[in-house]
């Protein structure tokens, strides 16, 4: 049901990320009756722990809450972008010029933005609601998409998330340095029995919401894959070029 993952040729970056989106392919499904929760609940804190490594902090593991706030902007980000999108295909000109000019200044920061490290995504995002908060023009066509309420409840998702962010780390520091090795195999183990139980339960009780998670699953598995092979293939071009 699930591909094979060669988490061993992952990145440390990449190792964060990965698992960040696999924490997102499940979010929007009841766990506690999929009887999936006990293994997810072992995922965020092993994802928030290599955050923690990997920006050399000596902090606790991430707390659930921080991954649901940022799973919330997440959330939010994702769907002003995706209607934007959809507004381009608009017959009125007015709606698709102001899509466009939206999703132009999306694009500085990044449209994937939401797919970074927390601290670059928190100042990406800040500075792009910045900008949406002191250009009359960006303003304007915010208000003739009617997503003003949209922004509002982005705005208020980023700064729940940072509060909460804070407060972990105020509330868990710590003077101990966490190894950002042991950090990665965390991550991998807490994936792996997260994988392993969704097939176990599919085995015993075949359900539909089963299979959508697991094609989910194998969606990331196999762009993380194809960049090992990317990877894989440009290193072995350098390693014959410094032969020859």
């Amino acid at each position: 049901m699930i591909e094979n993952m060669s988490f061993h040729s992952l990145l440390r970056d990449e190792y964060f990320t990965f698992g960040k989106r696999i924490i997102g392919v499940f979010t929007g499904y009841d766990l506690e009756t999929l009887n999936l929760k006990a293994p997810y609940d072992k995922l965020p804190p092993a994802v928030g722990m290599l955050d923690e490594a990997m920006v050399k902090k000596s902090t606790a593991a991430l707390t659930t809450d921080v991954v649901n706030k940022d799973i919330r902007r997440d959330d939010g980000f994702m769907a002003i972008r995706n209607y934007l999108r959809a507004c381009i295909k608009r017959l009125n000109p007015e709606w698709r010029l102001a899509a466009i000019l939206l999703l132009n200044t999306i694009g500085v920061y990044g449209v994937n933005l939401h797919r970074e490290t927390y601290s670059s995504e928190t100042a990406r995002l800040s500075n792009l609601l910045t900008d949406i908060e002191n250009n009359p023009e960006l303003k304007a066509a915010i208000s003739l998409l009617l997503l003003d309420d949209w922004v509002a409840e982005l705005k208020q998702a980023q700064t729940e998330f940072e509060v909460a962010e804070k407060a972990r780390i105020d509330a868990k520091a710590s003077t101990s340095e966490i190894k950002t090795d042991d950090a990665c195999l965390e991550v991998r183990k807490a994936c792996e029995f997260l994988f392993q139980f969704l097939e176990l339960n599919y085995q015993l009780a075949p359900n539909e919401e089963y299979k959508q998670i697991g094609r989910k699953i194998n969606e990331v598995i196999a762009e993380f894959m194809a960049v090992i092979k990317a990877r894989k293939t440009r290193n072995a071009k350098e390693e014959e070029a410094i032969e020859q």
